[in-house]
């Protein structure tokens, strides 16, 4: 009888939860899936999507910090970089190996089509968008897509990233098709900043899910909308596969640096998005944000015109 633990065992799937969308691989390799189509009990042989943890739903995690991590398999899930060009591995003084894209290529998934439908989901990244100067819209020297997947076409698309078009330029935006909604931070300052956005339902669930739904956070913090249409409801179709730093067809690509990219197929609050970005900071930042910290005799006031001088490893503001 088989056990689960031979040699060259890629998964092994007992389908034991008795219902569910999720089901565990026993194997070390811990491929565990998720159940799409149909209901928990009545699908009989669905297709699957590797990568999903039953603890975090976490569908997709790409560090991006080596080559291996931009265009190799990931744990099963074969991608490649598509383009004119390659998505560079680069070493940036502020949080170290990253993937740089320069607006003329993305990486390509071939076996994972995202989250269907309007199911709950989180995407996060760390991104660095190149200086423009705010308020100039339509711009593609900038941000981009980070995420997209599913179909064009009203409602049924899903690309998230950092927009130029609605609301503040450069704030973070989600494309659903003839449908958007975007937030109020203008991102495209050089800058490296955490970056989420979460589909969250409400309880009870409406029976329409819209772009109103969305949340947006930077840095750890709530980020309020800017601009919104929802004149279509949330169905993002099962089409089109994944594909990190571009557009289901080669629009808005990303320009800039991207690094530690999820998501999940669950809503994370607004303290597990705090904590994922406090979790995520980088030595060199951790070691900035304690030395600029002001001596604890100096709380509840601001030092007689204040002066700070940073380096080019800084990548953030200070505001009194």
């Amino acid at each position: 009888r088989l056990q689960g633990s031979e040699t060259g065992l890629i998964g092994y799937w007992p389908f034991d939860e008795i219902r569910g969308h999720y089901t565990d691989d026993h194997t070390a390799n811990k491929n565990h899936c998720l159940l799409k189509g149909g209901g928990p009990a009545i699908c009989p042989a669905p297709p699957i999507v590797p990568m999903i943890t039953r603890a975090s739903k976490l569908l997709l995690h790409m560090t991006m910090d080596d080559d291996e991590d931009l265009c190799l398999e990931k744990k099963g899930l074969p991608c490649s970089v598509q383009g004119t060009s390659r998505v560079e591995c680069v070493i940036d003084e502020s949080r170290g190996e990253c993937a740089k894209f320069d607006g003329a290529s993305h990486i390509q998934f071939s076996t994972i089509s995202g989250i269907w439908g309007s199911k709950p989901r989180t995407i996060s990244a760390w991104v660095r968008c190149p200086y423009v100067a705010p308020g100039q819209k339509g711009s593609d020297a900038s941000g981009g897509t980070i995420v997209s997947w599913g179909k064009d076409a009203p409602g049924m698309k899903y690309s998230f990233g950092v927009q130029a078009y609605l609301g503040v330029a450069g704030s973070l935006g989600v494309d659903l098709g003839r449908e958007s909604v975007c937030g109020s931070t203008n991102l495209r300052d050089g800058q490296w900043h955490h970056v989420a956005v979460v589909l969250e339902l409400p309880d009870p669930a409406p029976s329409t899910v819209t772009a109103a739904h969305h949340r947006f956070y930077v840095d750890g913090h709530p980020d309020a909308l800017s601009a919104c249409t929802h004149h279509f409801p949330v169905t993002t179709a099962v089409e089109q596969d994944l594909r990190v730093g571009g557009d289901l067809f080669s629009r808005m690509r990303f320009r800039g640096q991207l690094q530690d990219v999820r998501i999940y197929a669950q809503p994370l609050d607004a303290q597990a998005v705090y904590e994922l970005y406090e979790s995520t900071l980088s030595d060199q930042q951790i070691a900035m944000r304690q030395a600029l910290q002001f001596p604890a005799h100096t709380f509840g006031r601001v030092p007689n015109h204040p002066t700070f001088h940073f380096g080019s490893e800084a990548n953030f503001t200070v505001e009194l």
